[in-house]
């Protein structure tokens, strides 16, 4: 059966990050030792990437944490600034988009990291839909997550394709019987992709 969707995560497949530079930028704004910096992000991750707490909660534990009244904007850019687009990501959307593949994103993410990218990276709008953990209220690999997306984009499993670097995940989507794939590099994705008689 023709695919006609291909689900992408976001992290380290289209934008690539480094969270040890989100850890020592949070710490410098904060004034205090990376170790507790990067237990306390940690504490914070998987409610954060649920929608439990919001940005305005993180921005007000980190001032507990600082014991000061921390500039917002400041700390908004230490937790987001640490993302650079995957060279020939770009191209991949654009050649699917072209070629009229629905494309979805979906990603384990919170509010602010999204918002930061979407307003960054124009071609993320290029994208039909956005299945975020954030907004889902569910995570990869949990089965909800991957139903969840499916229901969002209106597509079957037969007609769609996945990749993500993380293969747990990728596992988990193939436990559902989406074909999957875990993304290594643009050249082999792109592989993936002709295989598929997508691009």
């Amino acid at each position: 059966m023709q695919k006609k969707t291909v689900f992408f995560d976001l992290g380290n497949v289209l934008i690539n990050f480094d969270p040890k530079k989100m850890v020592s930028q949070v710490a410098e704004v904060c004034g205090k030792e990376i170790p507790l910096i990067q237990e306390v992000i940690w504490n914070q991750l998987d409610p954060y990437e649920r929608g439990r707490i919001t940005t305005r909660q993180v921005y007000e534990n980190f001032c507990r944490i600082a014991g000061q009244t921390l500039d917002y904007a400041q700390l908004s850019a230490a937790i987001s600034d640490i993302f650079e687009p995957n060279p020939g990501a770009e191209e991949i959307v654009k050649a699917l988009k072209v070629k009229g593949t629905q494309l979805v994103i979906l990603s384990n993410t919170c509010e602010a990291h999204f918002e930061y990218l979407f307003a960054r990276y124009p071609w993320l709008q290029l994208f039909d839909h956005f299945a975020l953990s954030y907004q889902f209220g569910v995570r990869k690999p949990e089965q909800a997550m991957f139903e969840k997306a499916l229901d969002l984009a209106k597509c079957s499993k037969e007609t769609c394709f996945y990749t993500d670097d993380i293969l747990d995940y990728v596992s988990a989507a193939r436990e559902l019987k989406i074909d999957a794939e875990q993304f290594q590099s643009v050249d082999l994705l792109k592989h993936h992709l002709n295989e598929r008689n997508l691009l």
